[in-house]
């Protein structure tokens, strides 16, 4: 039985909270709609730089943890229906609210969403 490593899981937390920060001001669209050269321009820069390593941080806390482990057939079989649910999950969602979007297309990418390149970062995974 190996011990927990409590500063790895303020690490991952840290860099949770980082990866937040990115959506929130990118697909969340603060960067783009603030006034330039306001000081609310200058802080939605500055969190988005400060917040651009925490994607890096979890591959590094995921080859960390899985130095001495193995990889299984079933986690990564697991793994991928994960993904599928929730991109089922959330196509869903948009669909009830923005019918238009469903298309043959967007369909086939929920269904497939590491084949379709969805998630980037779960298809980097993969990878």
């Amino acid at each position: 039985m190996s011990k927990r490593e409590y500063n790895v899981d303020l690490f991952r937390i840290v860099a949770t909270l980082f990866v937040v920060i990115l959506h929130v001001l990118g697909q969340g669209g603060i960067l783009y709609r603030t006034p330039l050269d306001s000081a609310g321009y200058w802080t939605a820069w500055f969190w988005e730089i400060a917040s651009y390593g925490a994607v890096n941080c979890f591959a590094l806390i995921s080859g960390y943890v899985m130095v001495d482990k193995s990889v299984k057939l079933k986690s990564i079989i697991g793994l991928w229906f994960q993904a599928v649910f929730y991109s089922l999950a959330l196509s869903w969602l948009v669909f009830a609210f923005v019918p238009a979007a469903k298309t043959a297309e967007t369909v086939t990418a929920a269904f497939l969403p590491i084949v379709y390149r969805q998630w980037w970062y779960m298809t980097s995974y993969f990878g």
